[in-house]
């Protein structure tokens, strides 16, 4: 079983602690199956299936304007809706990133605004995206 995960609020750690903060997480389990939980009480709280299409193959959240963004395996972006699981597409890459059996990174660099998609042999470093 692949699990990805996400933070989706920020997590806050207390300067005089060693202990952070609880934050609420999203993880993707199998093709398009959402996981919700919190970073205090790790056991599952809710799942979702992604509408919309038929696999992703990772998730990660846009740090500009938190979105849940994800990626599948024909190289479409898609923003996910949190509440309704809803897969809109974003963007299609122009060079597609072939996945077969490896682990697949889907990564936001927040200073750079940019997607980065990378398999063990294969990496498109930074990828825009339109703004929502």
């Amino acid at each position: 079983m692949k699990l990805c995960t996400v933070p989706i609020a920020p997590s806050v750690l207390a300067a005089t602690s060693v202990a952070a903060s609880a934050a609420p997480v999203v993880g993707l389990v199998g093709d398009k199956t959402l996981v919700m939980f919190d970073t205090d009480n790790p056991p599952v709280s809710e799942t979702m299936d992604v509408s919309g299409v038929d696999r992703i193959v990772g998730i990660d959240l846009r740090p500009s304007n938190n979105t849940l963004v994800g990626v599948t395996p024909d190289s479409t972006m898609v923003t996910i809706g949190m509440e309704t699981g809803a897969a809109t597409e974003v963007a299609k890459m122009d060079k597609p990133l072939t996945t077969g059996d490896a682990p697949v990174v889907v990564d936001f660099n927040p200073m750079a605004d940019r997607l980065r998609y990378m398999t063990g042999t294969t990496n498109h470093p930074f990828i825009p995206i339109p703004a929502r």
